[in-house]
């Protein structure tokens, strides 16, 4: 008699997005299903894993480049017990599994699936390893809403311009092919060089010349002020939520810019900037997670964005101290893009009218707000008030 699984809302969730739900998949071994090992955490699984202990093991090692070395290691651990075979599998989905058919059909090879677990939330996708023969040799973003379909689209664009430019100091995922899953986009891209080491924000630095090579990514809006039209657009947009009572004071933020955006130059952004998006094959940069690369913004804006990322998430410093950190840090790498010091503020002010309407657009669908963002709005926005 086999015991009731606990519940698990996060592996349900992920079922339901890859296969459709729980009707598509089974707990015990039948003739003609794939079955995968669902590696278990505290509090639920932490990620399903191909049954068969080669592909795993491929799996846990791969990407070392872009993680921690204490993830590297647990990793190691982990891969080491896969090889072993004990590890039995306790989720099974048909062989004829339309997802493995369609990334199969694309590749031309025999494919098995690996996916991490995690909570479910609006701008959340699943992200699997694709390993054959040889190991990983690609990865798929599943888009499974309209905002995930917009943002793996949106990679999808700027991948395919950035391949492009194969002569520039930036480089990123190859892209393989941009699929439909279950009415929503899938976006197949190879892995990045095994050689690649992690950015290291300590002693590594951006050079600001590759912020031009983003740029490039996109084509302005037409109009006078194609950045203040997309920041008033986007703010019109972003109503109602736990956040509304900030959005009239991000109004006259907005105001208080006026049109001096309109005489920056405008392009597209990577949007995610953070030294665990970055790293280096030899001397050239390599960036990904590309998914909030959008244009109409300030070319350059992914330089003070960098610092605030590093400071707010990483160092987990108070958000207007962020901000002021950003400010005092990259002035010399905005001059090398020809800003005197009043575009330099309009600039910084751009990027806190940015980060404020993302806050914003994810309170309006329902994501819960970071409390130290709404702890220090306020005077992050009066302290990029009074640059300008």
């Amino acid at each position: 008699m086999r015991r009731e699984r606990r519940p698990d809302p996060d592996l349900d969730w992920l079922v339901e997005v890859l296969w459709g739900g729980a009707e598509a998949v089974a707990d015990h071994a039948l003739p003609g299903w794939t079955g995968y090992v669902v590696i278990p955490g505290t509090h639920g699984a932490r990620a399903i894993l191909p049954a068969d202990g080669a592909a795993a093991r491929a799996a846990l090692v791969a990407g070392a480049g872009t993680r921690s070395r204490t993830a590297q290691r647990g990793r190691a651990v982990a891969a080491q017990v896969a090889r072993t075979g004990v590890l039995r599998p306790r989720l099974f989905v048909r062989d004829d599994d339309p997802l493995r058919r369609i990334i199969e059909d694309a590749l031309g090879e025999h494919v098995h699936l690996a996916s991490a677990v995690r909570s479910p939330a609006p701008f959340r996708k699943p992200v699997l390893q694709v390993v054959a023969a040889g190991g990983v040799v690609a990865y798929a973003k599943v888009a499974w809403n309209a905002v995930t379909a917009a943002n793996v689209a949106a990679e999808h664009r700027a991948l395919l311009g950035l391949h492009a430019a194969t002569a520039s100091a930036l480089a990123g995922p190859d892209p393989i092919a941009l699929l439909e899953h279950r009415g929503f986009p899938l976006l197949l891209t190879r892995p990045m060089p095994e050689e690649l080491r992690r950015f290291d924000p300590g002693r590594d630095r951006v050079d600001p010349s590759v912020t031009r090579v983003i740029a490039s990514l996109g084509t302005p809006s037409a109009g006078d002020d194609p950045i203040g039209a997309r920041l008033r657009s986007r703010l019109r947009a972003a109503a109602g939520g736990s956040l509304a009572s900030l959005a009239p004071k991000v109004e006259r933020f907005l105001e208080a810019i006026g049109s001096r955006a309109s005489v920056l130059p405008a392009g597209a952004w990577h949007g995610d900037l953070s030294p665990w998006n970055l790293g280096w094959v030899g001397a050239r940069l390599w960036a990904w997670d590309w998914e909030y690369c959008r244009t109409d913004v300030p070319v350059g804006l992914d330089l003070p964005h960098l610092v605030f990322q590093r400071a707010f998430i990483g160092e987990r410093t108070p958000l207007a101290g962020s901000f002021a950190t950003a400010r005092a840090t990259t002035g010399e790498a905005l001059s090398r893009l020809g800003y005197e010091p009043p575009d330099r503020a309009t600039i910084h002010a751009v990027h806190v009218a940015e980060v404020a309407i993302r806050y914003l657009e994810a309170a309006a669908i329902g994501v819960s707000a970071n409390p130290r963002f709404v702890e220090g709005a306020d005077e992050a926005i009066a302290a990029a008030t009074e640059q300008l």
